[in-house]
């Protein structure tokens, strides 16, 4: 069972750039493994599934050599 909670942090493709590794936050907790992510850099948000596979742990793109597109107001 997965246990995600508001303010939670991950990496995750950006859905709107799909070449962009982005910080996210888990904005609302929903039914059925279901929650919405904010999109740390943009005012965007996005609902997803825990069992996506396109959300990672904070980390992940660094141990992959990836650039990850910080937080608004992080250089």
């Amino acid at each position: 069972m997965h246990q995600f909670k508001v303010g939670m942090k991950f990496e995750a493709i950006d859905p709107f750039n799909p070449s962009h590794i982005c910080v996210v936050t888990v904005i609302k907790v929903l039914r059925f493994n279901y929650f919405v992510l904010g999109v740390d850099s943009l005012a965007t948000y996005f609902v997803c599934h825990a069992n996506s596979t396109n959300i990672f742990r904070c980390g992940w793109a660094l141990s992959y050599n990836l650039q990850l597109h910080p937080p608004r107001g992080i250089i």
